[in-house]
């Protein structure tokens, strides 16, 4: 078999007996993308079905979102990533500062990680996010955004003054550009499962 084969089949890579009073079996299966639940009659000596939960693309991406979020103490210590789990922490930290104030606001705090970001749509294959980006930065003085922090705010604050601004882009963004991120990270993250821990 190959591994597209076997990934597309049922195969259970980890089970775990719930806590405490341990009434249930969980069952992670990679093939099909299933956490199964199962109650156990310890008198009878059998497993039942209890539950099949399926996960959706936006459910696996908010969760894991959260998980390298708690895990890297919110981006204080990406260190304690594994160069996977950084990717989708790069490409999820853009996102949501997108959503919640533009690039500006993107920019403004995280920019110092902007060439990773760039690197992780790369590797990812999401050309015109790229672009997108190509076009943020040829915004910036030099044709580049600052890798450092008090740097990135100064540019920013004198390009404003100037009424050079980013809602072009803002609104390339939102109609066109999120959903094919989005699209092919989750692509990789199935893909590459394995590798989150």
């Amino acid at each position: 078999r190959n591994i597209a084969e076997r990934s597309s089949r049922p195969h259970v890579n980890c089970v775990v007996l719930t806590p405490i009073k341990q009434n249930f079996l969980c069952a992670v299966d990679s093939g099909l993308d299933h956490l199964k639940v199962y109650k156990l009659d310890y008198e009878q000596g059998k497993l039942q079905i209890a539950d099949i939960l399926n996960l959706s693309n936006d459910d696996l991406l908010s969760e894991l979102s959260t998980h390298l979020n708690e895990m890297s103490a919110n981006g204080e210590i990406l260190s304690c990533l594994n160069k996977w789990e950084k990717l989708v922490f790069y490409i999820n930290e853009l996102c949501e500062e997108i959503n919640s104030g533009g690039f500006s606001n993107y920019l403004y705090y995280y920019g110092n990680h902007f060439e990773k970001v760039k690197i992780s749509l790369e590797t990812i294959g999401a050309e015109k996010s790229i672009e997108l980006l190509n076009a943020v930065e040829s915004k910036f003085p030099r044709k580049k955004v600052p890798k450092n922090t008090d740097s990135i705010q100064n540019n920013i604050d004198k390009m404003e003054e100037k009424g050079i601004d980013f809602e072009t882009e803002d609104e390339r963004y939102y109609n066109f550009t999120e959903k094919e991120m989005l699209s092919k990270l989750t692509t990789y993250i199935l893909e590459n499962r394995k590798h989150y821990r």
